[in-house]
């Protein structure tokens, strides 16, 4: 619903990516971007805008919270003047020069976004078994990691936080504690 949401899920999924070594979801170096879905709707509307602008291909938390804050402020201003059958579906870029978003393609509808089966990837079928034997494999999370701290040594919650940004400071204090008992 708002800019500091999106940037706080971004930032837990990126992460989540490092916990679990997946991807060191470096932005910099391209391995992790950031795409947002935003439409405007008057308050109280219940159905959803008939369109929606999609942020592409935005490498950093910083642009994409700008980005979002433009583009809801870009839609707002077309609903203000009554031109909001003028909002279409579209692909928009970051201009951070300009601190603006950017057409890059136009889409009509859902055969514009090229969903299509990929006919080399075979079908899968995942049990529930699979599925609880990969979650016993997972490492602790970050959040579980707060949760641990908090609850099993007492440690305030902003602390507990900061010592589980990372995976690698939390291993060392997770030694630490196992050194000092």
């Amino acid at each position: 619903r708002d800019s500091s949401q999106i940037r706080d899920y971004a930032k837990k999924l990126q992460q989540i990516f490092r916990y679990l070594g997946v991807s060191n979801a470096d932005m910099e170096r391209g391995d992790m971007r950031l795409e947002a879905n935003v439409s405007i709707r008057p308050i109280g509307q219940k159905e959803l805008s008939p369109y929606r602008v999609e942020l592409k291909n935005i490498n950093s938390f910083r642009f994409m919270v700008a980005a979002v804050e433009y583009e809801v402020k870009r839609q707002t201003e077309y609903y203000e003047a009554g031109r909001q059958d003028e909002l279409k579906q579209e692909t928009r870029g970051w201009n951070e020069d300009k601190k603006e978003t950017y057409l890059q393609r136009s889409k009509e509808n859902a055969n514009d976004y090229r969903y299509f089966p990929e006919p080399d990837l075979p079908v899968m079928h995942i049990t529930q078994e699979l599925v609880d034997k990969i979650t016993q494999e997972l490492p602790e999370l970050p959040m579980q990691k707060v949760v641990r701290y908090m609850n099993e040594l007492s440690i305030p919650e902003a602390s507990a936080k900061y010592l589980a940004e990372s995976k690698e400071m939390a291993a060392f204090y997770d030694q630490a504690v196992a050194y000092g008992k």
